[in-house]
């Protein structure tokens, strides 16, 4: 378990954060990761940095909603940095977007996004169709519970900056609809979905730093009926266009 130094003030987490991602340790015990559904966010195809997104469906991702103007663009299979720069894949890993489904971005526990990508120039071919997805629960989850997070967050490792990588942590206490959490996270990070170990379902969206005044924060699946209508809509669009 990692050790977390609580403050006073534990709930005044300013939607500054949502920049500002926090180490939740001594230690930055991310790891490298090959999580195939999990892709890198971008505004342009050789953007430097970007935000998570994580496939749910055959075109539908789940990310935070101040990341939507990174959702021009997702890559996949994505390799190591070489010395702190961004290696970009080929165009047959490379999604652009459909549109935004829906998204809200009012700070804690109010950020999220669900948008749909084209198919792939290249393979014609959808990136949940090469890249699997991730399930997801719309119920509340409870503690002791483990967690996961996968994304493309800063590092001081050359190798590893907006590289994928994987955390692990736990679900800490909150007086409300939030998902606080103590695994370590880095501006990139946003919008990574925030995953049951056990279960390997989707719970939530990290979105907000924290650990500096105790945890970081996401927004909670099952507290939020527009995200998950956003969802079943996405879903649904996707089997119109297939009766079509």
């Amino acid at each position: 378990m990692k050790g977390i130094i609580i403050i006073a003030l534990l709930g005044l987490i300013s939607s500054t954060y949502a920049v500002e991602k926090n180490q939740c340790g001594l230690t930055d015990d991310r790891v490298p990761s090959n999580e195939l559904p999990v892709g890198r966010m971008l505004k342009k195809t050789d953007s430097s940095s970007g935000c998570t997104g994580t496939l749910i469906s055959k075109s539908c991702v789940v990310s935070a909603g101040h990341c939507k103007d990174y959702a021009a663009v997702i890559e996949f299979n994505t390799e190591p940095s070489l010395d702190k720069v961004i290696v970009h894949p080929g165009p047959e890993s490379v999604y652009f977007k459909n549109d935004v489904i829906d998204s809200q971005s009012f700070g804690t526990g109010l950020d999220w996004m669900v948008y749909r990508t084209k198919p792939n120039a290249i393979t014609g071919k959808f990136a949940g169709d090469i890249q699997g997805t991730y399930e997801y629960s719309f119920e509340v989850p409870k503690i002791p519970l483990e967690l996961a997070i996968t994304g493309y967050g800063q590092d001081d490792e050359p190798s590893r900056n907006y590289a994928q990588q994987i955390g692990h942590g736990e679900l800490m206490p909150d007086g409300r609809s939030r998902i606080r959490h103590n695994i370590d996270t880095l501006g990139g990070n946003s919008g990574a979905a925030i995953v049951e170990r056990e279960t390997s379902k989707i719970i939530g969206i990290h979105t907000h730093g924290g650990c500096l005044y105790g945890t970081n924060i996401g927004t909670m699946l099952a507290a939020r009926e527009r995200f998950q209508k956003a969802i079943d809509n996405c879903i649904q669009m996707e089997k119109d266009d297939l009766n079509r």
